[in-house]
């Protein structure tokens, strides 16, 4: 019997301040983009979005780390 691969995708925790810098834009255009379900210079930042439990805050982001090494490099 073959063990089960892992699908999870590595990940690192960004707040909101930090995904703006990495992404190139304003912390509140990272907000609204979550909040709206927007793109964010192409990415769903909203995919990334840990919630508040009452559902109306972003906690932090948990971006794959291959966007993040993608990003980084592409400046």
């Amino acid at each position: 019997m073959k063990p089960l691969m892992s699908t999870a995708i590595a990940t690192e925790k960004l707040d909101r301040e930090e995904l703006a810098d990495m992404l190139g834009v304003t912390p509140n255009t990272v907000s609204g983009a979550a909040h709206g379900q927007f793109l964010c210079r192409g990415h769903a930042v909203h995919e990334w979005a840990v919630w508040h439990p009452r559902g109306n805050q972003v906690r932090y982001y948990e971006v794959p780390k291959e966007i993040i090494r993608k990003e980084t490099t592409s400046k």
